[in-house]
């Protein structure tokens, strides 16, 4: 309530009151004072402050009788009760009063420390010698508790539960955290509750104390890998960090140089840890020669890893050594950074070749070279094979990978390699075939026989190429041509077996003349097979084998252990873009053409 006093409410009869209890006293002298007229209250006011607990009540009164009365003070009574005031009885003391103001006729009285929340009554009074004037009747004001709540961040969190209150009401004061943030505590108190109860007993202002959580960081230092443990935690949070490796990359350490992996870190404050990855050496493990072994242990290792390499000869052939010069087969190797190993592999047995004649025309025999023509490019020397089964076949290019399927060994290859032993059709145009252009004019005008080289220890002109008609002759037309030829593997190898004119078939061996039924990889030995020991005695008694290479065209290499093709020093009648040659699978041999730029075996022979 608004506190004040009005003229009407002038407590004349209380003053009065008041006056009568002095009459009783004496002056020093033992006379009787005369009793002065009260002095008028003219004007009261008031005013209150409930947020500084303070009242301010001021008044004035009728100076015309204020010569009366040269002893004048002005005070305030209060009390929690009502009766107390109008009693003038038993006043508890709730405030402090200051008289404020110099003019004797005017009052203006201060009260401070008002309880708070309290139903506080009050009146003014007039002393004068000690005699008490009580004016207006009792008024009262309500004092209320204010309570301010406030977040240190607004960032981080909210508060809720501020206002105005009863006195030592009790109030729930709730602290709210944003994302990724934690509640420190209260300004009033150790309490870290984030929701709590206080009672109210004056203005009070509180501070809830939010801070954002600490963030870890895990990152990759590459691209290398993956990481988890990121995020936002509790100071003292023990957490788990992962580094995770994609294929063929391995983990090497993290930025602290702990190797650990997972590992658990403490998160005390913001802390980044990057894991460092790398990728792993790579252990190539391969064949000279695919058609004659295999290989194993290939692949991305840690460096530091234990490998054991294994090289796998084919039948009729076996494991010489790997490209370091060691021969231990298989061998553990330690892997620390990009390495090649190379096995090299031969032929597992001497050859036995022995010349047989072979007719050609009705009037011409010749004898088979003891195997196909190679040619070392590096050394511009020419050779035979070391032995009838053996061909460069896929190792004819450099780059690329071997594949396989049912048609056979092929070869995407960039450039011709070193060895040799398929050839385009040798003319003026081109050095003996070996190029690998596919321009059929690189291969134009007259054929230039391969015999004309020194082949080995044989003079130039030695060996010389078999014509269409030939190689014609040989399957289609000598004495028993039919019983003469046949399919086979022999020691692992596929070909075709041409037995010399009045074949004698050694003991201990037999041989199936003729084809399969179907043409693939497999149908040669589903035919017939010999053994290393079989064709020995086979070679003793004058047979000859055509291993199945392949062809080339351009740098890749087709189709070994599928097809044979083998030239001849005909030119195709069609154009100057072909040449004849004699092809042969496992279920037919034929002669027929095939384009000068196509690289084909070569089996030279020698006349009688």
């Amino acid at each position: 309530d608004e506190p004040g006093f009005s003229l009407e409410n002038v407590g004349q009869d209380d003053a009065n009151s008041d006056k009568e209890n002095a009459e009783g006293s004496t002056d020093g002298d033992g006379t009787t004072p005369s009793a002065p007229e009260v002095p008028t209250l003219v004007a009261t006011g008031g005013a209150s402050d409930v947020e500084y607990s303070t009242i301010t009540l001021w008044g004035r009164i009728n100076t015309d009788t204020l010569w009366a009365f040269p002893n004048i003070k002005w005070g305030v009574e209060c009390s929690a009760s009502k009766e107390e005031i109008t009693t003038h009885s038993g006043k508890k003391k709730l405030c402090t009063t200051e008289l404020v103001g110099e003019n004797a006729d005017e009052f203006s009285v201060k009260l401070t420390e008002v309880g708070y929340g309290k139903m506080l009554y009050y009146n003014a009074y007039l002393l004068i010698n000690d005699i008490k004037y009580v004016y207006g009747e009792v008024d009262s004001v309500h004092m209320d508790v204010k309570l301010t709540l406030k977040p240190n961040n607004s960032d981080y969190g909210t508060v809720t539960g501020s206002g105005t209150y009863d006195h030592l009401a009790e109030v729930t004061i709730t602290a709210t955290l944003k994302d990724n943030c934690y509640f420190m505590g209260w300004s009033d108190s150790d309490s870290k509750e984030l929701s709590r109860t206080i009672t109210l007993t004056s203005d009070s202002t509180i501070t809830a104390n939010f801070t954002k959580k600490p963030y870890l960081t895990v990152r990759s230092s590459n691209s290398f890998g993956t990481v988890t443990g990121s995020g936002y935690y509790m100071p003292g949070d023990e957490v788990t960090i992962t580094a995770t490796p994609k294929a063929n990359y391995y983990f090497t350490s993290w930025s602290d140089g702990n190797t650990e992996n997972p590992r658990t870190v403490v998160v005390n404050s913001d802390t980044t840890f990057t894991a460092n990855f790398a990728k792993k050496p790579y252990l190539t493990v391969k064949s000279n020669n695919t058609s004659h072994g295999t290989v194993t242990g290939s692949g991305y290792y840690v460096p530091g890893d234990e490998v054991t390499i294994t090289a796998t000869p084919k039948l009729g052939f076996e494991f010489v050594q790997w490209s370091d010069g060691n021969t231990e087969n298989p061998r553990t190797v330690t892997v620390t950074s990009d390495v090649t190993y190379t096995a090299t592999f031969k032929v597992n047995d001497v050859s036995n070749f022995t010349p047989a004649a072979f007719s050609v025309s009705a009037d011409k025999q010749v004898y088979f070279s003891p195997g196909n023509l190679q040619y070392i490019r590096s050394s511009d020397t020419w050779q035979f094979a070391s032995c009838q089964r053996e061909c460069v076949g896929t190792d004819n290019v450099t780059g690329g990978e071997v594949e396989y399927d049912e048609t056979g060994y092929d070869r995407e290859g960039t450039a011709l390699a070193d060895k040799v032993d398929l050839f385009g059709w040798s003319t003026s145009a081109t050095y003996f075939g070996v190029s690998i252009s596919k321009d059929g004019n690189d291969y134009s005008g007259s054929f230039v026989d391969w015999g004309t080289n020194q082949i080995g220890n044989d003079a130039p002109n030695t060996w010389r190429t078999l014509t269409y008609d030939e190689w014609y002759y040989l399957l289609k037309e000598r004495t028993n041509a039919s019983s003469l030829i046949g399919i086979a593997e022999v020691n692992g190898v596929n070909g075709l077996i041409l037995l010399p004119d009045g074949w004698s078939c050694p003991d201990g061996v037999t041989f199936k003349s003729g084809f399969h039924d179907s043409d693939g990889v497999d149908y040669y030995a589903a035919y017939q097979t010999f053994s290393a020991a079989e064709w020995s005695k086979m070679e003793v008694a004058g047979a000859v084998f055509l291993p199945a290479a392949g062809d080339r065209y351009g740098s890749k290499v087709y189709s070994v252990q599928f097809y044979g093709y083998y030239w001849s020093a005909t030119g195709n009648y069609i154009d100057d873009y072909r040449a004849d040659c004699l092809l042969f699978s496992s279920d037919e041999a034929y002669t027929r053409y095939k384009s000068r730029s196509g690289g084909l075996s070569v089996r030279l022979v020698k006349d009688l």
